[in-house]
């Protein structure tokens, strides 16, 4: 089954807004929260013409200020390369959360980086947040700045695993 094929079940099920071509272009729009939350395959090049297609959900968010945040997905090498890239300051454009940073069920195994270190531990400080962490290892959790000075958002959550046909 097609991608399209399932938002479109999803779709006739529970509702939203969906939209699709004749490819696995399609994008299905729900209500959460009182905000939108988008669901659709982001591409990744695989050299040579193939592409890898991940699952991915987005949402708005309004903050006070910019904010950037990339949890990568729980890997049995992250601690490491944690303590590696803490030991040489400046190899990443974002900081690295530190190691005592608390919470160490989420925070062990996964690449954290951030802009705003102790605005990033009061984030990790939401119990709903962390259980969601908890709920998928293998994801990818990024919060971006937009334009504007509103203080808009987005929060991307992306499968580790690529998807092929469905």
């Amino acid at each position: 089954m097609s991608w399209n094929e399932c938002l479109y079940r999803y779709h006739l099920a529970h509702g939203g807004q969906f939209l699709a071509g004749e490819d696995d272009d399609g994008l299905l729009i729900l209500p959460w929260k009182d905000r939108p939350l988008a669901a659709d395959l982001s591409a990744a090049s695989a050299g040579r013409g193939g592409t890898f297609r991940y699952v991915r959900a987005r949402a708005p968010v309004t903050l006070a200020k910019p904010y950037r945040l990339t949890i990568g997905a729980e890997k049995a090498l992250s601690g490491g390369m944690n303590a590696l890239l803490r030991a040489v300051p400046g190899l990443t454009e974002l900081s690295l959360l530190p190691a005592d940073a608390g919470y160490p069920e989420v925070t062990k195994k996964r690449l954290i980086r951030t802009d705003n270190v102790p605005f990033t531990k009061l984030v990790l400080g939401s119990l709903d947040f962390r259980n969601a962490l908890l709920a998928c290892p293998e994801d990818k959790v990024e919060i971006r700045p937009g334009p504007g000075d509103e203080g808009l958002h987005l929060v991307s959550v992306t499968t580790a695993t690529a998807v092929g046909g469905l």
